[in-house]
């Protein structure tokens, strides 16, 4: 009689954490990642000027960041913060574009039909709520899609 080959204990250590994170950001995957990371920093530097509002901020005083308050530092934020913003919203976007496909591929390639009750549920749900006379079609359109699959 054989015994069963040792198993290998899953890797949790902060080293291997690390190494999937590096992975990951190398690899073409993680470029929506990275945009919305970016535009984030940018959000966060943007806000500091942007949105003070009081006439003698203490924090950006002490930071020596008092310029961003008034004039050309004002403008520099304010660009800093919508260029962030949009980098964002391309970012959303583009995952968003990567999410559909991946679901497109799935249904068209042998998927299972609960993708396609989910799809409409979603889409029926966003129509009701779009036309506030339609809310009733919600629940029906939720059972029905459950009752199917």
């Amino acid at each position: 009689m054989t015994t069963p080959p040792p198993t290998q204990a899953p890797k949790t250590g902060p080293a291997h954490h690390l190494w999937r994170l590096t992975s990951f950001a190398t690899s073409p995957r993680a470029r929506p990642a990275l945009l919305g990371a970016l535009g984030a920093l940018l959000i966060a530097a943007g806000g500091l000027g942007a949105g003070s509002t009081q006439l003698h901020d203490p924090l950006l005083e002490s930071l020596h960041l008092s310029w961003l308050r008034f004039g050309h530092g004002l403008v520099l934020s304010s660009v800093l913060l919508w260029v962030g913003v949009a980098l964002m919203l391309i970012a959303w976007l583009w995952l968003g574009r990567r999410v559909i496909d991946r679901h497109r591929n799935r249904i068209h390639h042998g998927g299972d039909d609960r993708i396609l009750a989910g799809n409409r549920c979603c889409c029926q749900f966003l129509c009701s709520v779009a036309t506030p006379t339609r809310i009733w079609r919600r629940a029906h359109c939720c059972a029905t899609a459950s009752t199917h699959t």
